[in-house]
């Protein structure tokens, strides 16, 4: 582990899809867009399940 890695990141890398869910309440979009922002950076392609 890196130290400036934070750990979900290191435990995505080397991996091509992630699936980004929220449960609602409009908090989803504060936490999920960064996080599709910062894996897309590092060739990931995020992906959005719809509730």
């Amino acid at each position: 582990m890196e130290l400036g890695v934070p750990p979900l990141f290191a435990a995505l890398r080397g991996k091509r899809n992630v699936l980004i869910a929220g449960a609602g309440g409009g908090f989803d979009v504060y936490a999920g867009l960064p996080l599709a922002f910062t894996l897309r950076a590092d060739g990931v392609t995020p992906r959005a399940f719809p509730h």
